[in-house]
């Protein structure tokens, strides 16, 4: 598979956010949320900066996510290059969807943030925030985990809008670049 010749902040792109997409209004903005029902690998930094919001986060629970902090991660870490910290750790999965995710699909960590008047993305985990981009060895890349299964998740070979326009925010965010205009978004919404 060829490359770009060019890189940003020493991450190299993959051709395919541009020579993938999405038809008409078909893009990652019709999200129904059924990535999130895996969960999510959290660096060890943002492990910590989630237990230490505990007390606000379970203000937000529904009945389908757990109170007991012990119930939200795996029990180990694991070595991972990707992670800032060279560490990362999972969600649990509890009622067939991350222990984060309520009953309506939406967030908990963000709509955390956003009731309290912090950035959308304060306490969501960065593989949260990029998905369906993800970072690994150091190249930006399409997650194709739900490709074919959700119209938000799949990227077509004929398209009017790239995926690497689609995800803009996602793209500007691992590049970090004006992640600020997400308060002007659907992803500001609770």
């Amino acid at each position: 598979m060829s490359r770009f010749n060019y890189t940003e902040n020493e991450l190299q792109i993959d051709p395919f956010l541009h020579s993938h997409g999405y038809k008409n209004v078909d893009s990652p903005l019709q999200c129904d949320g059924k990535c999130c029902s895996y969960g999510v690998y959290v660096d060890e930094e943002e492990h910590k900066k989630i237990l230490a919001n505990a007390d606000s986060i379970k203000k937000y629970f529904d009945e389908t996510q757990p109170t007991n902090v012990s119930l939200w991660f795996e029990k180990e870490f694991i070595s991972d290059s990707d992670f800032p910290s060279g560490k990362c750790i999972g969600t649990e999965v509890y009622n067939d969807k991350c222990v984060f995710l309520n009953k309506n699909g939406k967030c908990t960590l963000q709509q955390t943030s956003i009731t309290e008047g912090k950035h959308p993305w304060e306490l969501k985990p960065y593989y949260c925030i990029t998905f369906p981009i993800v970072v690994i060895n150091k190249k930006i890349e399409w997650d194709d985990m739900l490709d074919g299964e959700r119209l938000c998740c799949t990227a077509r070979n004929d398209f009017n809008t790239s995926c690497a326009q689609a995800c803009e925010l996602e793209m500007n965010f691992i590049l970090g670049k004006h992640h600020e205009n997400v308060l002007a978004t659907k992803h500001n919404e609770l």
